[in-house]
């Protein structure tokens, strides 16, 4: 009876295992999918250079400096978005 007890206490032990490893897996993968859709996002704004709003609701100065700054800007977070999402896909 024991050893039932203590089968059943480590089939239990396992299980949880088992679903922390699947949950962690998901976690990881939602990681990546935010990460991705963040340089999407920012790779879209510093494409958009005009004055008027684009579909992501911001608004770029007109004057051609401070576009220029805020594209550079836009391409900037893309590329540390995109480094992280790299960084993660890599180590998973």
């Amino acid at each position: 009876l024991a050893l039932r007890i203590e089968w059943c206490k480590s089939k239990a032990r396992a299980d949880r295992w088992s679903e922390e490893v699947e949950i962690l897996l998901e976690e990881m993968r939602r990681v990546r999918a935010f990460f991705e859709s963040r340089a999407i996002k920012w790779e879209y704004q510093s494409k958009y250079t005009s004055s008027v709003p684009n579909p992501l609701g911001l608004v770029l100065p007109s004057e051609p400096a401070l576009t220029q700054g805020c594209v550079a800007y836009a391409k900037n977070q893309a590329a540390q978005f995109r480094a992280m999402h790299d960084h993660c896909h890599s180590l998973w």
